[in-house]
């Protein structure tokens, strides 16, 4: 699984910034 996250930044890198707030989200969660 975290694999693929890793793995859509790159196939994707406008993914990039959504992954980024994403990550922050689950932090203060």
């Amino acid at each position: 699984m975290k694999l693929h996250l890793l793995r859509t930044p790159v196939l994707n890198p406008q993914s990039m910034p959504l992954l980024k707030p994403l990550s922050q989200n689950q932090k203060q969660t």
